[in-house]
């Protein structure tokens, strides 16, 4: 017999042999917890996931799982940390198979990424392998490198690809190399079987449910070195680069693209629960996403910059939680605007008040996150400082209006900007003119970073402010 006949049975025996027996098992979807909480925002990772199998891999390794409901995302369940555990924050999210649609992972991702406000997203599931020579079912595939297949150039003679291929962000591509050790497959038995974990792996993406294995082999002989076929990565990368969010997918493989749908149904389990086993690993360590910065969910076009009313209710609505209880408002719509009673209008004035301390605080704790450290070379973000420790405080001089000529008043107290002077006792509008890197960026940052902060020592002509929004140019 020749030696890929050998490798042939041999993958044969390994699919006929069924799966080995998990640790633990797999909670059923009725043992899904309906406790409903608040979520202490923003979190630290965003898992995101399709199938059944694979969310209850997921689910399963949260401890003290709750969840919360948003409009624009459903359902969304969270690990509970207490405020003196140093742990990663995980949300964990469904969404719909692919990328095209609404719910899937592109748009589920950014809709998620503007609520939640995580560092990172990781898609965690099932997928198929492409070689069973240097694959088996069961192991786990790491994102270093993804790659999209389903574009391509047609002309009368070929098709020629003309997908993208990314390797995986750069904060992720320093852990995966080491992302498997200590890690011990959760099995009842590990010793009777080996899960090998394959963290230089590359994912081919795309819309395809791949079940010939001819369309396998037209894959691997254009990709050849592709470990995974899935339809997920994709919208997890284009929604992550978009957001600036870290990415990584981490699957299982389930089975070889073959149409074999039994293997694939019998498989999917272990191969959830063998890739949501280790990404629970990765995150086992917090120290590692310490000093990950956040999405930036809270920017100016979130807060005036758009006209469009229907834009402003949903962000508004996103930021302060649920606002209108589906059982206590009956609301009608006709085209884009909504009509309705007194009474519930009302309602609605009152819950949105609500919610804004909420949105009022979380804008601080934004700031607080984000703009105490200066960056000074935007491409190098691991190079930062302590705003407290580098500030400097500044002189200001006042510059006549007509003339343009000095004055000796001069200002040495960051917050008496406003105080009264002879053209106008109260001052309401200030415009700050500097040369290029005089500090005018430095100072608006320290002025919101003091806010975030409750800082009490400020200039009585300061004005007393509820809410302070740092709106940068760049972002509009």
């Amino acid at each position: 017999m020749s030696e890929a006949s050998k490798k042939g049975c041999s993958f044969l025996k390994d699919s006929d042999a069924g799966p080995p027996q998990l640790a633990g098992g797999l909670p059923s979807i009725k043992d899904v917890t309906t406790t409903v909480k608040q979520p202490d925002l923003p979190v630290d990772v965003l898992l995101v996931t399709v199938k059944d199998c694979e969310f209850l891999s997921c689910y399963n390794e949260l401890k003290d799982p709750y969840r919360y409901y948003y409009q624009d995302v459903g359902y969304v369940y969270f690990n509970n940390v207490q405020s003196h555990e140093e742990k990663v924050k995980v949300a964990l999210l469904r969404c719909i198979e692919g990328t095209i649609d609404p719910s899937s992972s592109l748009i589920a991702v950014k809709n998620a990424a503007l609520i939640l406000q995580p560092k990172a997203v990781i898609s965690v599931g099932v997928c198929s392998g492409l070689n069973p020579d240097k694959t088996k079912l069961g192991d786990v595939v790491v994102s270093a490198k993804l790659t999209t297949y389903a574009s391509k150039v047609v002309t009368s003679d070929q098709e020629q690809s003309a997908g993208m291929s990314s390797h995986v962000s750069r904060r992720f591509s320093k852990i995966i190399p080491n992302c498997a050790d200590g890690w011990q497959a959760a099995l009842k038995n590990p010793e009777d079987r080996q899960v090998k974990v394959h963290c230089n792996g590359e994912f081919l993406s795309g819309p395809e449910q791949i079940r010939a294995q001819w369309r396998r082999k037209e894959l691997v002989d254009r990709h050849p070195l592709a470990a995974g076929v899935e339809m997920e990565g994709e919208g997890v990368f284009t929604a992550a680069r978009d957001s600036q969010l870290e990415w990584l997918i981490v699957k299982g493989i389930a089975d070889f693209a073959d149409g074999e749908q039994a293997t694939a149904e019998s498989w999917e389990a272990c191969a959830s629960v063998m890739a949501a086993s280790l990404v629970s690993h990765i995150l086992s360590d917090p120290r590692v996403f310490r000093t990950w910065p956040h999405y930036s969910g809270i920017n100016s076009c979130q807060f005036g910059a758009q006209h469009d009313s229907a834009r402003k209710r949903k962000l508004a609505e996103n930021h302060a939680g649920a606002l209108c209880d589906d059982q206590s408002s009956t609301l009608t719509k006709r085209g884009m605007y909504t009509v309705s009673t007194s009474q519930q209008t009302e309602s609605i004035i009152q819950q949105h008040l609500a919610g804004v301390p909420r949105t009022i605080e979380r804008i601080r704790q934004l700031y607080k996150r984000r703009e105490g450290r200066l960056v000074p070379f935007p491409w190098c973000d691991d190079l930062n400082f302590n705003l407290n420790k580098i500030f400097t405080r500044l002189k200001i001089v006042n510059r006549e209006k007509t003339r343009g000529t000095l004055t000796d008043d001069e200002i040495t107290n960051m917050t008496a900007i406003f105080r009264p002077h002879p053209d106008c006792q109260k001052p309401r509008i200030l415009l700050i003119e500097g040369e290029p890197g005089m500090g005018k960026t430095t100072y608006t940052q320290k002025l919101a970073y003091d806010w975030a902060n409750k800082q009490d020592e400020w200039d009585t002509s300061f004005p007393s402010i509820e809410v302070l929004l740092l709106l940068r140019c760049n972002d509009v």
